[in-house]
């Protein structure tokens, strides 16, 4: 995959630190010996109500999703090493039988040459059971939702997979500090920050929008230190949200990708 260079985005949410220029996130995010020496923030966590429709119940129900978000140079750290790391994973799956069969997080515009989602890949589908089901050959398709999945990725695994994509056993000092970052990764959940700086938020999300919660300080002696930060102690979970977890997910699940497509093929 082609490097598009558009890693970079603001991102109008308030963090603990201040929204970052692009020159000063690429001094950092492209240079290893800063990546590998640099302190990520905790991330804030808050919980989002995803609607989903039931048909074998004919309602709707909202299902929870545990997001993370990245203070904002860590943000574009994780953005850039997941734009990286990506050019890695599709020249790993270039030429594999199974390459279109792993279609999540993937811009297929760039590795097939035509813009393609969801709705084209369950059309796929649904073209492919038309053409090939028949009374005497019946075929089934299977779905299913893994409940919790990035709560649950193991790290030794991940960590050798990583490992995989960019060729190397051991991880650089600079990817090692990003995967340590993610699976010992630290939070304060929102509805504590809303009640700690309460002042901020109760301004408008327009006057809260690309600001700084807090002084470094102020963290520090608000909410490190009062016991307000969580950190993940278990050898599994990463947290979702972050600009590379959809990319991480990918290549944590590359060996079972590969197996399924083999096993079918047999």
């Amino acid at each position: 995959m082609a490097s598009r260079n558009d890693w970079y985005r603001p991102r109008p949410y308030p963090h603990f630190d201040p929204p970052v220029s692009e020159e000063d996130a690429r001094s950092v995010a492209t240079d290893p010996k800063e990546v590998k020496s640099h302190a990520f923030y905790p991330f804030i966590k808050r919980v989002d109500r995803t609607p989903e429709y039931r048909s074998s119940e004919g309602v709707v129900k909202h299902k929870p999703r545990r997001i993370c978000f990245a203070a904002h140079l860590d943000a574009h750290i994780y953005a850039y090493y997941s734009e990286k790391l990506s050019e890695q994973y599709e020249a790993h799956l270039a030429g594999k039988d199974y390459s279109e069969s792993v279609v999540a997080y993937r811009s297929f515009d760039e590795v097939v040459g035509e813009p393609r989602c969801n709705i084209h890949f369950a059309r796929d589908v649904f073209e492919f059971i038309a053409d090939q089901c028949t009374p005497r050959q019946p075929l089934a398709a299977l779905a299913f939702d893994v409940s919790s999945f990035f709560d649950n990725l193991d790290h030794q695994r991940l960590k050798t997979e990583w490992g995989k994509i960019i060729g190397s056993r051991r991880l650089p000092e600079d990817h090692y500090n990003l995967y340590t970052s993610l699976t010992q990764y630290a939070y304060v959940k929102l509805s504590r920050l809303q009640d700690i700086f309460s002042d901020f938020y109760d301004q408008s999300r327009e006057e809260r929008a690309r600001k700084q919660i807090c002084t470094a300080e102020e963290f520090r002696k608000n909410v490190r230190n009062e016991g307000h930060v969580i950190v993940n102690h278990h050898d599994w979970g990463i947290p979702q949200g972050t600009p590379i977890s959809a990319l991480l997910s990918n290549i944590y699940m590359h060996p079972f990708d590969q197996a399924v497509y083999e096993h079918i093929d047999e």
